[in-house]
C-alpha cells in the first residue's frame, strides 16, 4: 500500500500521511475498499497511472456509501455504480464492475442482477469511450471482493 500511497493511488489519513519514520500509514474504510478493488487490476499488470485514474473515478462514489445522499441528487451513472457497490458491500445479489481503458481514458460500469441483464455490452456500458474496439475490458465480481471485507 505504501507504493500506491506514494504514487497517489491511495490516500492515507491526514494524521499519518508522510508522518515520518516509524509511523505506519492508516487508511479510511473507503481507501481499504478501493485497494481491494485495485488488487485484481494490479495483478493483471495495469500500470500505476491507470490505477490512479480508476481510483480518482471510483473514490467519490465509494464515499457515498458512508454519506446520507438522496438518489435524486446523483446523476444516473453515479447512482448505478453506487447502488452496485452498496449491494456488493451488503452481500445482496450479483454485482459486477467492468473497467475498460484506452491510452487516454478509463471507463467504469457496474451491473447488478436488478438490471435485467448481466451480459457485458461494451457499447452500452462504455458510451463515448474512444478506441473501444481495442480496449482491454476487465470484469470483477464486486460481491466476492467487497462483502465481509471489513467485518
Amino acid at each position: 500500500m505504501q507504493l500506491w500511497a506514494d504514487g497517489g493511488v491511495l490516500r492515507s489519513t491526514q494524521a499519518t500521511d508522510r508522518a515520518g519514520t516509524g509511523v505506519h500509514r492508516e487508511f479510511a474504510e473507503t481507501e481499504v475498499r478501493l485497494a481491494a478493488l485495485l488488487v485484481p487490476f494490479a495483478k493483471l499488470g495495469i500500470p500505476i497511472g491507470r490505477l490512479r485514474q480508476f481510483a480518482e473515478e471510483i473514490r467519490p462514489i465509494l464515499s457515498l456509501l458512508y454519506a446520507d445522499v438522496t438518489p435524486d441528487s446523483l446523476d444516473e451513472r453515479t447512482l448505478q455504480i453506487g447502488t452496485g457497490l452498496k449491494r456488493a458491500v451488503n452481500g445482496v445479489g450479483e454485482n459486477y464492475l467492468s473497467l475498460a481503458y484506452t491510452e487516454r481514458q478509463v471507463a467504469i460500469s457496474v451491473r447488478t442482477a436488478t438490471d435485467g441483464s448481466l451480459a457485458l455490452n461494451p457499447r452500452r456500458d462504455f458510451p463515448g469511450l474512444e478506441g473501444l474496439d481495442h480496449a482491454p475490458i476487465v470484469v470483477l465480481d464486486l460481491t466476492s471482493i467487497l462483502h465481509g471485507l471489513l467485518d
